[in-house]
């Protein structure tokens, strides 16, 4: 009964040891995810409405906080994702549909797909860019952004959503 504390404290040191080893591993292998600004002069992260900092984000425009919440967004996916290859997500704020009681909030998916590549896991599967490339070990389509990925700008306004919009 004397010795079960030490190997409590043991196992907690062994299961820490563990832990920090993974979150090491992590860092090392993190994916570099970069935010393409797709978006027009005046408008989507371009937009350069006055808005006061909140919650955390320092940008002082409409735009500003909806590019820092993006980059913010993707350093956290970027920690998370393994892949050597960078990832490139061409971006915007578009007006969508929105009422009073519903909204397209936005969406995001592949811009291309491959398949039977050198590394690829499985032959005749289609894999997203992104996946493809981690696989591939290089970018298979240099000329295109790996995701698109757009989200709704009337969401900032009053009639959209009964004025409830974005939090950035």
């Amino acid at each position: 009964m004397t010795h079960f504390p030490r190997f409590t404290s043991l196992r907690r040191a062994g299961a820490l040891v563990a832990v920090l080893s993974l979150l090491v591993v992590g860092v090392a292998n993190a994916a570099t995810i970069t935010i393409v600004n797709n978006d027009g002069a005046g408008e989507g992260f371009n937009d350069a409405t006055p808005r006061a900092p909140i919650g955390g984000n320092p940008a002082a425009t409409v735009g500003g906080q909806r590019l820092y919440l993006f980059q913010y967004a993707a350093g956290i996916w970027g920690g998370i994702l393994p892949s050597a290859v960078p990832i490139l997500v061409r971006s915007q704020f578009d007006p969508q549909f929105c009422n009073a009681t519903s909204a397209v909030l936005g969406s995001a998916g592949p811009v291309t797909v491959h398949g039977n590549f050198a590394g690829a896991e499985f032959t005749n599967t289609w894999y997203h860019a992104a996946l493809a490339n981690k696989q591939f070990g290089a970018d298979l389509d240099a000329v295109n952004p790996d995701i698109n990925a757009t989200f709704n700008s009337n969401l900032d306004l009053p009639t959209c959503l009964g004025g409830i919009g974005w939090y950035y």
